[in-house]
């Protein structure tokens, strides 16, 4: 009946967006984002393209060249890949935020942990200390996203994960630690589709649309034989939906998302890096689009930071750039719902006079602080007791397995700087663990 029953299949592709996909995509010849880093092999791309507010995809790339054949691996539904960082907004902080755990301005300290004899670092030398949960976001750090995970719990994660964004592959036997909910150090891993729909939840005000690429088929009498029922639910607020945009705004805009800044759009969005270097991604959205970029190979292997550290990123620039040209920058609208207060930066507490560091954060009904910040604050260069900045856990410990996978089997992924991030952010909460 496809090949010769007269059916019209109506798809949701957009024209202009697959067309500005396969501009960038086909071009495989081009070595700033596509250069053979291992003798011939080719390295490897895939990207989604979704309309948050239904969920039908817009365009799709599953791979890297001119398409030749039919029936061929699709790299953005087929293959599964461990996401790495951008797993944290939400596997973490999203479900962290909904649950009235933190805000924006809540206070973590990010600092040397163990649990079991799992050392877990961040990317980069030392500790930063108090940080707030938005510069936690937006530097991605490691130790800041296990101690938020710990509130959150390994069960309410993978709920999340599983339950209401319908990630396919995420396995409770495999996968409900501290290390792949936070980290992204997942088993089987998760396809760039999957990705683009857990995204669009927060451009959605919450709501999750299963994705899709068609919404009817007629026969060749017009009769419709076939049509697309939309599946959504909600996930998060829709004031947590608004502050995690907020918060990943930040991340894109100012933070290791730079690199994939739109010249002509206001965007949201995160990156991706797991162990060795071996998968990247970024994930962002605009008030129009939600897309998903994967960048690595095949047949797993390092991708050097210092060649390519930043492809997903381009790729996800050079599409996004053309898929809204000529659309105007409406921005992301004020979230509704929520209350302001500056905050303390170094005591997530509500500011005093001679608090230097102060920003003007967003929090959720009730989850202002009601405590006036102290006043007493670190000195230039000094470090919260029993932090060192220098301090490197052993690489040599083992894990335990009922703490956290072992790492032989599931990596722990790291994230990398995408450039060199900002020193200071802007905002600010945090409620403290039971």
């Amino acid at each position: 009946m496809v090949y010769s029953g007269g059916l019209k299949i109506y798809s949701t592709m957009n024209v202009d967006v697959q067309n500005a996909m396969h501009k960038t995509f086909e071009d495989s010849e081009n070595t700033k984002l596509f250069p053979k880093l291992s003798g011939d092999v080719q390295p490897q791309a895939a990207m989604v393209i979704i309309s948050p507010e239904d969920g039908a995809i817009r365009g799709m790339v599953g791979g890297v060249g001119p398409k030749t054949e039919s029936l061929i691996l699709n790299r953005a539904t087929d293959t599964y890949r461990q996401p790495g960082s951008s797993i944290k907004p939400i596997a973490v902080y999203g479900p962290a935020v909904e649950l009235n755990l933190i805000s924006p301005g809540s206070i973590i300290i990010d600092e040397p942990f163990s649990q079991n004899g799992w050392n877990p670092q961040n990317w980069y030398k030392g500790y930063e200390g108090p940080v707030t949960m938005r510069r936690a976001v937006e530097r991605s750090m490691n130790i800041p996203a296990i101690k938020t995970l710990m509130q959150v719990g390994v069960d309410a994660s993978f709920d999340f994960l599983v339950n209401k964004m319908h990630f396919s592959n995420i396995t409770a036997k495999d996968d409900k630690y501290l290390s792949p909910l936070a980290l992204g150090g997942l088993t089987k891993g998760v396809s760039v589709k999957e990705m683009a729909a857990a995204y669009a939840t927060f451009a959605n005000k919450g709501i999750y649309t299963q994705p899709y690429m068609y919404t009817k088929v007629l026969d060749k009498t017009g009769k419709v034989i076939l049509e697309k029922e939309i599946v959504n639910n909600r996930v998060f607020s829709e004031q947590t939906a608004d502050i995690m945009t907020s918060v990943l705004v930040t991340t894109a805009e100012g933070g290791l998302g730079i690199s994939a800044k739109l010249s002509n759009m206001t965007a949201a969005g995160k990156t991706g890096t797991t162990n060795d270097d071996k998968d990247r991604w970024y994930v962002g959205y605009t008030p129009y689009y939600v897309g998903a970029v994967w960048y690595g190979y095949d047949e797993p292997k390092t991708v050097p930071y210092s060649q390519t550290s930043i492809v997903a990123h381009k790729l996800f620039k050079s599409v996004m750039n053309d898929v809204h040209a000529g659309l105007k920058n409406k921005g992301f609208k004020a979230p509704s719902g929520v209350s302001w207060a500056t905050i303390c930066l170094e005591s997530g507490d509500l500011a005093v006079e001679g608090c230097e560091k102060t920003a003007y954060e967003m929090f959720k009904p009730g989850m202002v602080p009601v405590k006036e910040c102290s006043g007493v604050h670190l000195a230039e260069g000094e470090n919260p007791e029993g932090t060192d900045p220098n301090a490197t856990p052993d690489p040599n410990a083992t894990p335990d397995p009922n703490a956290t996978p072992d790492p032989n089997a599931t990596p722990q992924p790291s994230a990398e700087p995408a450039t060199t991030p900002r020193p200071e952010h802007t905002p600010i909460p945090i409620a403290p663990a039971a």
